[in-house]
């Protein structure tokens, strides 16, 4: 699959919280979230928000991607958000993929036994 075979829809952006953001931009297979700033209890509802938030929009895609690039923090609850919407995502018949985690956040996903997530 490509990583964004056609053009894609335009970005959506959740509203920041306590610096944490999130985009969203999608194509017909995939969807994007790129996530900025600290991902904590705090902000944990704006991050349940943007993973259920591809469901309702476009629900033909194949594949969520989690774009760690700009992620400075991440928490254990956040964590384990990510790790239901796996579950969610796969009961659905769907992936969900980590893409470009910086170093810290490849650390924290590795030692959860996360890393296979990571994409190559």
């Amino acid at each position: 699959m490509s990583r964004m075979s056609t053009s894609p829809l335009p970005v959506t952006s959740l509203s920041p919280v306590d610096g944490f953001g999130v985009s969203i931009t999608a194509s017909s297979d995939e969807v994007v979230l790129r996530l900025r700033g600290e991902a904590d209890l705090a902000t944990a509802p704006v991050l349940q928000e943007a993973l259920a938030s591809p469901l309702a929009s476009n629900p033909s895609y194949q594949r969520l991607v989690l774009d760690l690039e700009e992620l400075h923090f991440i928490d254990s609850y956040c964590l384990g958000i990510i790790a239901d919407a796996r579950t969610d995502l796969s009961q659905l018949g769907r992936d969900l993929i980590v893409r470009s985690p910086v170093p810290i956040a490849r650390r924290v996903l590795g030692i959860c036994g996360m890393d296979g997530l990571i994409e190559a």
